[in-house]
């Protein structure tokens, strides 16, 4: 459906139509600048085509009850989770990680100041059973990550994502840190296309630690 308006979005207008309690709806403007998508329970979600912003923060302790939620998706199984997760769960691992002190720095990822997903990265050499048996490496850095709202999968907000967060990463490291890691499951095929298009500063590893051109084999495990 084309041809509506903001106005006509925040007036309620098409509410009824598409609005629906987990009811996925698309409408995109006429000039293709904008589109609504509706498939947050009872919200709607509009995504700017252009000019949108996204951008990382640090995980606060605030973050923990959207991060459970989150953490429980269905589409997260079974490559990032395998196993649902209980808040205490999620706050005896995520709280003592909120002020940025620990050797894995969480991030969120925020679409115009709204939160929609996670990542965390973490020098390979702070975690040496991993960085040796998966990555093959003492040094660069690992990413971890997924897409918490619903609304904003198979938007390109993955690869996003990825994007800022070598941007900011990068410069904070020395330039022998200065390589980015990603393990994915060879079946997780939405999370490889994010990084295949951020190719250029983040490599593939399989599990024998080789850099591979397109995929991997096993995502990395997140309770790093």
């Amino acid at each position: 459906m084309t041809g509506y308006s903001k106005e006509d979005l925040k007036s309620g207008k098409i509410a009824p139509a598409a609005n629906t309690l987990l009811q996925t709806a698309q409408l995109t403007s006429a000039d293709g600048s904008w589109e609504f998508n509706s498939a947050l329970p009872g919200v709607p979600f509009l995504l700017q085509k252009h000019a949108m912003t996204v951008s990382l923060r640090p995980l606060q302790s605030d973050d923990l009850t959207m991060l459970h939620r989150w953490l429980n998706r269905k589409h997260l199984f079974p490559f990032y989770m395998q196993e649902p997760i209980s808040f205490a769960e999620v706050f005896d691992k995520f709280e003592p990680r909120v002020g940025g002190n620990h050797k894995t720095k969480c991030l969120v990822a925020c679409l115009d100041g709204n939160p929609y997903g996670y990542v965390q990265w973490y020098l390979n050499r702070s975690y040496p059973d991993y960085g040796a048996a998966v990555i093959g490496k003492d040094f660069g850095f690992s990413i971890d990550y997924f897409i918490g709202e619903m609304a904003c999968l198979g938007k390109s907000l993955g690869s996003s994502m990825l994007r800022q967060t070598t941007k900011q990463t990068f410069v904070l490291l020395n330039a022998s840190d200065q390589v980015a890691y990603i393990a994915h499951d060879n079946r997780n095929n939405p999370a490889i296309r994010a990084v295949l298009t951020h190719s250029e500063s983040i490599l593939f590893v399989d599990w024998g630690g080789d850099p591979v051109s397109s995929r991997s084999t096993g995502d990395a495990c997140p309770s790093f």
